[in-house]
């Protein structure tokens, strides 16, 4: 009871003694506070993600880098004639030169700049995922992972896939993964996903390279790199050229041609060799999240990741925000 109360109590009873007219005596009660369901977040959430992959590896800032240097060293009129005898070899390499800067398409300088403007776009990956929780029992939970569609973007310029339809990268396999609610927060851990990530950039250094090329009339339409090296080097022209410019390599006409189809071909496979190569390397990343609970929302998530095998977990963080399905 409080001093007040006590205080007019006293009063009451001082002037008109313990008559029926005194207010009986009042005490203020707070009602009991309701604990959560200890399941009350099983069934399905949707979950939207931005995964900062790639501060934990370099490789894929270098991905559109090796595509944008091979492009500018053609532009340069860098490449080498294979087979050619040695002997010839000086007397031609400044007119394959001068003759492949001439051959090169005037688009292709504009794509050298188009490229380096989406190179910061694979810094971050958005994904939509359905993400099931099973209780267990004591605000425990099993989880498993299903994600929905992919999406990069470079300014205006999005592209978005599927992990079905995503070349080489099927569906998605993910483990069984632990979380909790623990003082409003949902908590993942251990949840570890299996599949070959690093086909990801490949997909979408491509993706973006067709949504560049195929958006404007300005540069015929590329969706594969291999294509867009093949493109720019005219062997057949440059060899026809070249052999007019020096008499004395009209003989060798067909022998140039050959030679530059060789080396156009060696470059085309040591760039796919190396989105080949990233894209075995980098398979499976692991994650652990924590988000505030807001009746059926999920606010101000965060993810904090490992990426996996040779890469050897380097780190890296996301956020994340979601809502129960069918809300």
């Amino acid at each position: 009871m409080s001093v007040r109360l006590s205080i007019a109590a006293a009063t009451c009873g001082i002037l008109l003694g313990l008559a029926a007219g005194c207010p009986p005596p009042q005490t203020a009660t707070t009602p009991p506070r309701t604990a959560p369901a200890p399941d009350r977040l099983k069934g399905d959430w949707h979950v939207h993600s931005t995964l900062g992959v790639r501060t934990g590896v370099g490789e894929p800032a270098k991905l559109l880098l090796a595509i944008n240097r091979q492009v500018q060293d053609i532009l340069e009129g860098k490449i080498q004639i294979e087979g050619v005898p040695a002997a010839l070899t000086g007397l031609m390499g400044p007119f394959v030169a001068q003759t492949l800067k001439k051959l090169v398409p005037t688009w292709a300088a504009d794509l050298v700049k188009r490229l380096a403007k989406i190179n910061d776009a694979l810094h971050d990956i958005r994904v939509e995922s359905i993400e099931t929780l099973r209780s267990v029992g004591d605000n425990r939970y099993e989880g498993h992972a299903r994600w929905l569609r992919v999406t990069v973007k470079s300014g205006n310029l999005s592209v978005t896939g599927t992990p079905k339809d995503t070349p080489g990268l099927g569906a998605l396999g993910a483990t069984t993964y632990t979380a909790s609610e623990h003082t409003g927060h949902l908590r993942i851990r251990d949840l570890k996903v299996n599949h070959q990530l690093g086909r990801l950039y490949r997909w979408a250094a491509e993706a973006l390279l067709g949504g560049v090329t195929c958006s404007t009339k300005l540069i015929p339409c590329f969706r594969t790199v291999e294509k867009l090296l093949d493109s720019l080097i005219p062997c057949g022209k440059l060899a026809t050229l070249v052999a007019q410019a020096v008499p004395a390599l009209s003989a060798m006409q067909p022998l140039i041609k050959v030679g530059c189809e060789s080396q156009k071909k060696r470059l085309i496979n040591a760039v796919a060799l190396r989105l080949d190569k990233f894209s075995l390397q980098l398979t499976f990343v692991r994650l652990r999240g924590d988000a505030r609970i807001e009746g059926d929302r999920l606010v101000d998530g965060r993810w904090q990741g490992n990426l996996g095998k040779a890469y050897g977990g380097g780190g890296f963080r996301g956020t994340f925000t979601g809502r129960r399905a069918g809300q």
